[in-house]
């Protein structure tokens, strides 16, 4: 039999080119297949239920293995795999599971997936995996590790590609309500990560009844793996493109592509061009192409190129909107059309402008199997093994400490230059990744990162010194004396205290706390005490009185007395008898007990009384009663 040129071919890149074989068989939709591995696409039937993400694995001779929609597992007679079900992704995601081969292994495969996260109002965003050994039964294969998180609140979005070292593959994911990139190392030895870097626009939180927002929508690898595209999906209408260091997994100079060509026209999937020049972005009415040759937002925006539009009667339809896109073996990009029986093809898609060639029925199915999706790969598997990619940019971080400081004493800040690992050296002598300030002076960093130039930066710490605040310790205070607190006063400080005086001093009136702010620019500082009321009491006895009647010393009564109240007084004779006793707070004795005078000699006093802070105090003493 006589073999055409397209046979001979795909025949030789079959032989050729191992891991673009892996991309000969798509199962996709509703229980579509696809073979490409005759001189024109076969279509025919699988088991897969797939509303929008998917993924096929054959092997490297483009047989194939088994597919995915991220929940179940069909083995290659279109059975479901051994332990193949229950897998934690999404029917609704947009990149709901990729399948990756495990390095220097002929037989496990990595299932990595995403659950979706709005559309069902039950989807947690949790990324993680699955392992099929494919030696098993018989080569029907087995799942034999399941559900492995990552972590979570993930969006949909899920794409791989080779590393720099050919063997390695980086699995890259974003994180919702945040612009962090989750870039997974998968080695012979298994997971590794991730590398997070910080780039681009905030995937916002839902509302859900904007489904999700920045969630859902496709993210993909350029072939080459040196670039990667996302949609912004809902309000933002965008697309926004990227260069991936496939060295260290750095996701960096983030581009912003308007992506809507009609009002309310959201962006939903996208993909490159075979030779990485050219990106395609499907929305719910148009097929749109950009130029990406320059490099540059404003003329990448410029070349936007609108492929192909819904008719009139089309539009608004379920039926015929684009949906996901991806590039096939046989060099064509195919766009599955939703709620239809075909798929419509850019035949040229190296080409700019109408010479793309598109086509818009140009594989059809039997009966409507088309939905959202079509198959999730390794990016670098849908060209030939032996194109030369291009050397990816080197992801070489830029070192900004910040603006100069104006800092309080006593504060400490943090430089933190928040990069990504690498050789740190502080005009202190330090090398760690931060230091904490806390005086005056020129700080500098030099920071190198892999084999990007030494960056250097530096800034200017100035140091506001505290004023002179001192209002001494907690303190006691008799408060029926004036009483003012003071602090000096010093150039540039406004002062403040507790009950909203201003200035340098405030008069003390009763108990409690006082402080005092000092405050200027930025810096305040502060000082406290506290005020407790204390009186102290002071009585004094004589201990001779003469009551004989000539007015002078005639009572045994207090010389002087201090903050003393509800005073008691008892005399008591030599032998310990009551000889006087005082009533109504009247301390004073005239000598006599009960009318009669008492001789002269030595009595025993004894004194209770209350002082000025409510204490009950006793003292005692002796006092010699004399007439003559």
């Amino acid at each position: 039999m006589k073999l055409s040129a397209t046979a001979i071919s795909l025949l030789f890149l079959k032989i050729s080119f191992g891991q673009f074989n892996r991309t000969m068989n798509w199962a996709l939709g509703e229980n579509a297949f696809i073979d490409f591995n005759t001189s024109f696409p076969t279509v025919g039937t699988s088991s897969i239920d797939a509303f929008e993400g998917s993924s096929t694995m054959s092997d490297l001779n483009g047989n194939l293995l088994f597919y995915t929609n991220g929940v179940s597992v069909w083995n290659s007679q279109h059975q479901l795999m051994d332990n193949g079900f229950g897998l934690f992704g999404g029917l609704s995601a947009t990149n709901a599971a990729v399948i990756v081969p495990k390095p220097n292994s002929d037989s496990l495969y990595y299932i990595f997936t995403l659950d979706h996260y709005v559309l069902f109002q039950n989807g947690t965003g949790v990324f993680g995996y699955s392992i099929v050994d494919i030696s098993q039964n018989g080569g029907l294969g087995k799942v034999i590790v399941k559900n492995v998180p990552l972590y979570s609140n993930s969006t949909e979005k899920l794409c791989v590609t080779k590393h720099a070292n050919g063997t390695d593959y980086w699995i890259l994911t974003h994180r919702l309500g945040t612009s962090q990139f989750y870039s997974y190392r998968l080695s012979s030895s298994g997971i590794h990560g991730p590398i997070i870097s910080e780039s681009g626009a905030i995937h916002e939180e839902e509302p859900v009844d904007d489904w999700g927002q920045y969630a859902n929508g496709s993210m993909r690898f350029s072939p080459s793996g040196c670039q990667v595209a996302l949609v912004l999906s809902s309000v933002k209408d965008s697309v926004q493109l990227f260069d991936f260091d496939n060295a260290t997994g750095y996701v960096f100079n983030p581009i912003t592509l308007l992506a809507n060509a009609g009002e309310y026209d959201q962006p939903y999937a996208l993909s490159f061009s075979p030779n990485n020049q050219l990106l395609y972005v499907t929305s719910q009415n148009y097929l749109i192409q950009y130029d990406l040759t320059s490099n540059d937002q404003v003329a990448i925006n410029a070349s936007k190129y609108i492929v192909e539009q819904n008719t009139l009667l089309q539009t608004g339809s379920p039926k015929y909107l684009f949906g996901d896109i991806q590039i096939a073996p046989n060099g064509k990009i195919y766009i599955s059309r939703i709620s239809t029986n075909y798929l419509s093809a850019i035949n040229l898609p190296n080409v700019y402008g109408a010479g793309c060639a598109y086509q818009s029925s140009a594989l059809l199915f039997p009966t409507e199997q088309c939905t959202y999706g079509l198959p999730n790969f390794v990016q670098n598997f849908t060209i030939p093994d032996n194109v030369v990619n291009p050397h990816c940019t080197n992801y070489c971080p830029s070192l900004d400490l910040g603006p100069d400081l104006d800092l309080c004493e006593g504060d400490i800040f943090f430089l933190s230059p928040n990069l990504p690992f690498g050789s740190y050296l502080w005009n202190t002598g330090e090398t760690s990744t931060n230091i904490g300030v806390t005086g005056p002076g020129l700080y500098a960093l030099a920071y190198q990162f892999n084999n990007c130039p030494v960056v250097t930066d530096s800034i200017f710490v100035h140091v506001t010194s505290s004023p002179v605040l001192n209002l001494g310790n907690d303190t006691t205070l008799c408060l029926e004396n004036p009483f003012v607190l003071t602090v000096p006063q010093t150039s540039g400080f406004d002062y403040f205290w507790n009950d909203g005086t201003t200035g340098t001093q405030i008069g003390v009136t009763q108990t409690g706390e006082y402080w005092v702010e000092a405050t200027s620019l930025h810096c305040f500082f502060s000082d406290s005490i506290r005020i407790i009321q204390f009186c102290p009491s002071e009585i004094n006895m004589p201990n001779v009185f003469t009551p004989n009647g000539d007015q002078t010393n005639d009572y045994f009564l207090p010389i002087s007395m201090v903050n003393i109240s509800e005073a008691y007084l008892i005399i008591l004779n030599r032998w310990g008898s009551v000889v006087f006793e005082s009533k109504n707070n009247l301390i004073k004795w005239d000598g006599s007990s009960n009318g009669v005078n008492c001789s002269d000699g030595v009595y025993f006093w004894k004194l209770t009384y209350t002082d000025g802070n409510g204490n009950t105090i006793s003292t005692d003493g002796f006092v010699h009663l004399q007439r003559e």
